[in-house]
């Protein structure tokens, strides 16, 4: 009798099996393959297993190279911190030693003690032109008028102002004027007819290729001989007598070597001389010894003159204990040094030491000194 043998290989399906009588394969349900397939999935899974193990050690590795750059970092980073400290630190240890160096080279008590108030009186006094005047920053200055007048009435009255009727000379100022203007209907500027008829030239003289008219100006008819400017932009003729707003200008430069402050031109010397003769050397330049109004004006004396001891035009050479302006202004302002003035009859004159707080000293004492004037 066969000996029959049922035998289900470990890959086959689930009802399939292979069929075994007295040692050999009888019946087949199973592929004869499969051993093979399976040793080729046997050596996909090892490949598979080599590259996870490749993409772990390239994790580890990345993993590694980033603790590396975050722990550079934090070091670099306390280094970096360091030294920013130390600078702070030396910067506060410079500023503290020029406070020292400045305590002993310059025995005065100021107004301008504190950072703050020095900061605003230094911004007060660049200031470039007058109250109600504007600037363009080419140092010049306008002034547009509040009420109407006739061209010839607005003229006179920019000249009591020691200014003119505005000349336009390019395309910025005239965008100046257009700021300024442009919510006036009509402005007188300095230009007319008035001298030659057709030809039209600035009031004070200058000559300009510059225009802007309106299309169709300049119109020629009788009456019609100054110009105005529509918003500040477009220019026609107008009869003169007509009332319009009007803007004055005028320049705000000071002779070479000469300091401008507000309406005036200020002069620090190079050389030392008397109260007195300082005095006179003011005036061969049509100026005297400095008048200090207020905290502006004479912070602008400290940025000049912080270097130096001054007179200044402050004495009672008249009247003993009376001290006055030599230009005549009236003293509302005043800077002493704590304990003086002292000097009794002996000492009558005036001088800012490094332009700061002030001392009354012996007229014959050599200072320098600084001249003051009006801004031609």
């Amino acid at each position: 009798m066969a000996n029959k043998t049922i035998y289900t290989e470990p890959w086959c399906q689930e009802g399939q099996e292979n069929i075994y009588e007295n040692g050999s394969q009888v019946a087949e349900d199973c592929s004869r393959h499969k051993p093979e397939e399976d040793k080729m999935d046997i050596e996909t899974r090892k490949r598979g297993s080599k590259k996870i193990q490749l993409l772990v050690a390239c994790l580890i590795l990345l993993t590694s190279a980033l603790v590396t750059i975050c722990v550079l970092f934090t070091a670099l980073h306390a280094s970096c911190q360091k030294q920013t400290d130390e600078l702070r630190a030396c910067q506060a240890s410079g500023k503290e030693e020029r406070q020292i160096t400045e305590s002993r080279t310059n025995p005065v008590t100021s107004t301008f003690s504190t950072e703050e108030t020095l900061t605003t009186a230094l911004a007060n006094s660049r200031t470039t032109c007058p109250p109600d005047w504007k600037t363009d920053n080419t140092g010049q200055c306008y002034y547009l008028s509040r009420v109407g007048a006739s061209w010839e009435d607005a003229q006179d009255s920019c000249r009591k102002m020691r200014a003119n009727l505005m000349t336009i000379n390019d395309v910025t100022e005239h965008a100046f004027l257009w700021r300024i203007g442009r919510h006036v209907s009509g402005i007188w500027i300095g230009l007319s007819d008035r001298n030659i008829d057709g030809m039209f030239e600035w009031v004070d003289e200058t000559t300009s290729t510059y225009t802007n008219w309106l299309l169709g100006e300049p119109k020629r008819w009788f009456a019609a001989r100054c110009v105005e400017a529509s918003h500040g932009a477009i220019w026609r003729v107008q009869t003169c007598s007509k009332y319009l707003q009007y803007v004055c200008e005028k320049g705000t430069q000071c002779p070479p070597g000469w300091h401008h402050y507000s309406t005036k031109c200020y002069y620090l010397s190079n050389d030392t001389a008397s109260w007195e003769n300082a005095q006179q050397r003011c005036e061969s330049h049509g100026a005297n010894l400095t008048t200090i109004d207020d905290i502006a004006e004479h912070s602008f004396l400290w940025e000049i003159g912080k270097d130096f001891v001054l007179w200044i035009g402050l004495n009672d050479r008249n009247n003993e204990s009376l001290f006055e302006w030599v230009d005549g202004a009236p003293n509302v302002y005043t800077d002493w040094h704590p304990g003086e003035p002292n000097g009794g009859t002996w000492e009558n004159c005036v001088e800012m030491w490094y332009g700061s707080s002030w001392n009354d000293k012996t007229c014959t004492t050599a200072n320098r000194y600084v001249c003051e004037k009006d801004q031609n």
